[in-house]
């Protein structure tokens, strides 16, 4: 197969293809995806968010479509990717003392997960919690709400399908029909942070 960047003939295996989808046309070695990423990143400063495209549909794509492909070479790529959507959600306050702080919330692998086993709550902090993953666990399982596309908005935002505020316009509806309808008060902030919790790419999860 010749790469459709360099146009060297490699074997099939240490091609990337399919890059954005089943429709993709991209045949490319795996070297000249890593080149096409770095140069790609390195045109981000801090602060921005870095969105990459397929270099031949010119589609934006997550992480995990392209980290799945590269092997090793996507080890550097990938912390540098999170590097930056973590410092796009990031402030230093002049009195604050914590440099690295931002408002990135990290992957959890237990939230995404669709087994029942859930991480363990703090003690002093069952009930914020167990109210915080009521209502959430109630907007992802679309219950009581008529005509609730949440959980749908959230998968066609993370496939760059739908803008950011139309999600957060679904999301702040949905929690206050779910305390109106079961008389309960909630921090719609911590609910929101936990929602982020479940989305693998960093980029969607900053942009959000």
């Amino acid at each position: 197969m010749q790469c459709q960047i360099c146009f060297e003939d490699s074997n099939e295996a240490d091609m990337v293809t399919r890059l954005c989808g089943s429709e993709c046309s991209a045949q490319i070695c795996r070297p000249c995806l890593a080149r096409h990423l770095q140069v790609s990143l390195d045109r981000f400063y801090a602060g921005l968010l870095p969105k990459l495209r397929c270099p031949i549909c010119l589609t934006f794509i997550l992480r995990e479509q392209w980290a799945s492909q590269l092997g090793d070479l996507a080890t550097d790529l990938s912390a540098r990717y999170e590097s930056l959507c973590a410092a796009a959600c990031s402030f230093y306050s002049p009195c604050c003392h914590k440099a690295n702080y931002t408002h990135l919330p990290n992957f959890d692998e237990a939230l995404a997960s669709t087994s029942s086993e859930k991480p363990q709550p703090k003690a002093d902090d069952d009930d914020t919690i167990d109210k915080v993953d009521h209502v959430l666990e109630a907007l992802l399982a679309a219950q009581k709400i008529p005509n609730w596309r949440f959980p749908e908005l959230c998968r066609d935002f993370c496939a760059f399908r739908q803008d950011a505020s139309s999600v957060v316009t679904a999301f702040l509806e949905g929690v206050f029909s779910v305390e109106s309808l079961e008389g309960t008060m909630v921090d719609a902030g911590k609910v929101f942070s936990k929602a982020l919790s479940r989305i693998r790419d960093p980029e969607r999860r900053a942009t959000l």
